[in-house]
C-alpha cells in the first residue's frame, strides 16, 4: 500500500508521523528518479544521445583532430585529383562532397582525402597538398578541410552536448535539497497565514506568495515565505503538514508539494518509485547508451 499526499490524507498524515529517526532511508529508485529520471531529464538524455548520433554523421574526431596538426612543420606537394563523390552531410543546403588526390611523399606516392563544400575535383586535376613529412596521411587539399564537417560540425554537436548537459544538471541539482528532506528532514504542522499575487502565471495558473508560520522540535516558531501556483493544495486545510530541516529549519517544503513520485508506506517508510516511472527513468538512459553504442560500430 502506497500513501501520498492528496489521497487518504488522515492515513498519509499518521504514516508520515511515524517517519524513523533520521538519517532515513531513500530507495534508489526514488534518488534516481528525482536526480535523473524525470520527464525533463528525459529531454536532456536525448539531447545528449543526439549529440553522441551527431558526432557520427559530422565529425571524425581524428580528422579534425588532424586539421589542427596540419598547422605544425606543414609542407606543400602538388598532387592529382582521383575522383570525388558526395557525402551524406549538408551544410548551408550545400552538399558536402569528399575528394581523393594522389601526391609524392617519402614513401612514394600517398592518397589523401579532403572535405568541401559543393565542389568536387575531377579526375586529373592538379591541385596543391599540404601534409606533415613525418606523417604524410595527416593532409588536405590547400582550401579544403580534413573533416566532413570542420568548425561548423563541432560547433553544431557542442550546442546539442551543451544543452542536453544543462538540462540534466537542472532537475539533478534541484533534487539535492528534496533528497535531504527526505533523509533528515522533521514532520510538522504549520499555518499558512498570508498570500498575495506575484503577477506571474505557470500553466495559466496564478503564481501565489504565501508565508507559513511552524514550530520546529525545539519549540522555535518560524515564519518563512515560498511561492506556488498550487495555492488549493497548501492552504485547504487549518493546519498543514511540512518537512523541514532541523539543521536549518528555514529549508522547507510542504508535504502537499513533494513530487508526485514520492510514495509513504504506511509505517512511514519511503517507497520506491512505482513501475511506470522506473521504466521511464530507464528510458532516456538506454537512448544515450544505444546512440553510445552506435557511435562506438560506426567509428
Amino acid at each position: 500500500m502506497a500513501l501520498y499526499p492528496g489521497g487518504d490524507d488522515a492515513a498519509f498524515d499518521a504514516a508520515i508521523e511515524r517517519l524513523p529517526a533520521p538519517p532515513r532511508p531513500v530507495p534508489l529508485s526514488l534518488r534516481w528518479h528525482l536526480r535523473a529520471g524525470g520527464m525533463v531529464s528525459l529531454v536532456g538524455w536525448i539531447f545528449s544521445a543526439v549529440s553522441l548520433i551527431l558526432v557520427v554523421a559530422l565529425l571524425d574526431l581524428g580528422a579534425l583532430l588532424n586539421e589542427v596538426r596540419l598547422d605544425e612543420d606543414a609542407a606543400l606537394a602538388s598532387g592529382t585529383a582521383v575522383g570525388w563523390l558526395e557525402t551524406n552531410v549538408i551544410i548551408n543546403d550545400v552538399d558536402v562532397v569528399e575528394n581523393r588526390v594522389r601526391f609524392p611523399c617519402a614513401t612514394g606516392h600517398c592518397d589523401c582525402v579532403s572535405y568541401a563544400d559543393g565542389l568536387g575535383l575531377e579526375a586529373g586535376a592538379s591541385v596543391e597538398v599540404l601534409y606533415r613529412p613525418d606523417a604524410p596521411d595527416i593532409c588536405r587539399v590547400v582550401g579544403m578541410r580534413t573533416s566532413k564537417a570542420g568548425l561548423v560540425g563541432l560547433l553544431i554537436v557542442s550546442i546539442f552536448a551543451a544543452i542536453g548537459a544543462l538540462i540534466l544538471l537542472v532537475p539533478a541539482l534541484l533534487a539535492g535539497p528534496k533528497l535531504r528532506l527526505l533523509r533528515v528532514g522533521r514532520y510538522t504542522k504549520g499555518v499558512v497565514f498570508h498570500r498575495e499575487a506575484t503577477g506571474m502565471y505557470v500553466n495559466n495558473a496564478q503564481v501565489w506568495r504565501l508565508t507559513l508560520r511552524f514550530t520546529d522540535h525545539t519549540g522555535t516558531e518560524h515564519r518563512a515565505v515560498f511561492k506556488t501556483s498550487l495555492v488549493e493544495d497548501v492552504t485547504d486545510d487549518r493546519e498543514e503538514g511540512v518537512l523541514y530541516d532541523p539543521a536549518r529549519p528555514t529549508r522547507f517544503t510542504m508535504v502537499d508539494l513533494l513530487p508526485d513520485a514520492v510514495r509513504l508506506s504506511p509505517d512511514g517508510a519511503w517507497r520506491p518509485v512505482d513501475g511506470r516511472r522506473k521504466r521511464m527513468g530507464l528510458i532516456g538512459p538506454a537512448v544515450f547508451a544505444a546512440a553510445g553504442l552506435l557511435m562506438w560500430m560506426v567509428s
